[in-house]
């Protein structure tokens, strides 16, 4: 490359630098001037000023792990009930997360639509006033107001996988799921359907098990606790709920005992009668 060349292509290359510089302190001088005359670009400040104190703000990314022990634990492995399980042990923070996004994205529908009723109240005349090109200005304005658009959480990813990697790292396997709120809001309302089946009368009924009923007659001796009553007696040994199901009363050992039938009854009448 001759002496001459390198001068040409050095003087183009430092005019292009100069050109942009003054390029870019121009167009951030007519930015400026923009953001202080528009309109439209002030009632979406004021807008957003409400909005940020409406919008709530929560984490976005969250990770459930499992490291399995087995080929076969990773072959069997259901994520959907790991990231079930994972929720559930911290039912309050997911149910409180849920809430929030769900808010934000009802809140954020009248947000968009009252930032898409604010419109532009700039004419030629007021460009001009301010030095600044019609057509620039309108360009500038569009573009400070789109990047000022408020942007809430209205969704959240949760990367669910599960590895096993087999003795000295042979061979090592993965799956995985992304799930997001709606996927959180399904886990929530399966765990509200459990926690409800578990508080009926149905699944209460259904944990007296002949092994609970016979654990509770060993634990009381084969007797009634009301009046001392055997088998040998020639009477029939119940197990009963000291609070009935129909009260509230659980299926647990400190809520059972061992009465006869003539206790039992006795009692059926007194309950009733209450």
């Amino acid at each position: 490359m001759s002496k001459e060349t390198i001068i040409i292509v050095a003087t183009v290359i430092l005019f292009l630098i100069i050109f942009g510089l003054i390029a870019y302190f121009v167009n951030k001088k007519w930015t400026n001037k923009v953001k202080t005359v528009s309109e439209k670009y002030e009632k979406l400040n004021q807008l957003n000023k409400e909005y940020q104190k409406i919008f709530v703000i929560v984490n976005t990314h969250f990770k459930f792990e499992k490291t399995c022990t087995t080929k076969y634990q990773i072959d069997k492995i259901n994520l959907f009930k790991f990231f079930c399980s994972n929720i559930a042990d911290d039912f309050s923070y997911y149910d409180k997360l849920t809430e929030n996004v769900l808010l934000n994205r009802k809140n954020q529908k009248t947000y968009q639509w009252m930032v898409e009723n604010i419109n532009s109240t700039v004419t030629k005349e007021k460009a001009k006033e301010v030095k600044v090109p019609y057509k620039t200005f309108v360009k500038i304005e569009n573009k400070i107001f789109d990047k000022a658009i408020l942007k809430p959480i209205v969704d959240v990813i949760i990367h669910c996988y599960a590895t096993y990697t087999s003795p000295h790292g042979r061979n090592s396997y993965r799956k995985e799921r992304y799930y997001g709120i709606s996927d959180v809001k399904s886990a929530i309302d399966e765990i509200n359907q459990q926690r409800e089946y578990r508080q009926s009368k149905q699944y209460q009924r259904s944990l007296m098990t002949n092994s609970l009923r016979y654990d509770i007659l060993k634990r009381d001796g084969f007797r009634c606790q009301i009046c001392g009553a055997t088998a040998a007696d020639g009477v029939k040994l119940h197990v009963d709920h000291i609070v009935p199901i129909a009260k509230g009363g659980k299926t647990e050992p400190s809520n059972l005992r061992t009465l006869c039938d003539r206790c039992n009854s006795g009692k059926s009448d007194k309950i009733e009668s209450d």
